[in-house]
C-alpha cells in the first residue's frame, strides 16, 4: 500500500513498448480488482472494475487467457477450487500477433517509493497449438 494506485498482477501484450496492445489483470488498494487492456497501440487504455477495493480479499489467483483474439480475464478466491470472469472477455481488431509476451506486472505509482507483491505458481501453458 505504497499508495492507493500501486498495482500488480498479470499481463499479455503484443509488445515490450509502453504504447503496445495488451490485457491486464490488475488489483491495487483503490482499484480493487480490474481489467486494463488497450485495443489500438499508441492509444489510451480502458479499464473495467472487476471487485471494488473494499470487497477485494486477498490472497487471490489471477488467470489470464487468450483464444485467438480474445483475452478472457478470471479470478478466484477460493484457492482456485472455482474462478469468476472478471467483466466481458476483449476482442482485438485487428487481430492480435501470434506470439505475445505473458508476465507480472507491477507499479508503485509513485517514483519514490518501492512496492512488493508476493506471486507464487505462475504457470504459462501453450494449448492447441
Amino acid at each position: 500500500r505504497t499508495h492507493p494506485w500501486a498495482q500488480a498482477g498479470l499481463m499479455i501484450r503484443e509488445g515490450l513498448e509502453a504504447s503496445s496492445r495488451h490485457g491486464t489483470l490488475l488489483t491495487s488498494p483503490a482499484g480493487g480488482l480490474a481489467l486494463e487492456w488497450r485495443p489500438t497501440a499508441r492509444q489510451g487504455s480502458q479499464e473495467r472494475e472487476a471487485i471494488a477495493a473494499d470487497a477485494l480479499e486477498l490472497p487471490i489467483l489471477l488467470r489470464l487467457t487468450r483464444r485467438g483474439n480474445t483475452i478472457t480475464a478470471a479470478y478466484s478466491t477460493d484457492e482456485g477450487r472455482s474462478f469468476q470472469t472478471a467483466g466481458d472477455p476483449i476482442l482485438f481488431t485487428p487481430p492480435l500477433a501470434k506470439v505475445l509476451h505473458a508476465g507480472l506486472a507491477i507499479t508503485a505509482h509513485d517514483e519514490s517509493q518501492i512496492t512488493e507483491a508476493k506471486f507464487s505458481g505462475l504457470r504459462i501453458e501453450v494449448l492447441g497449438r
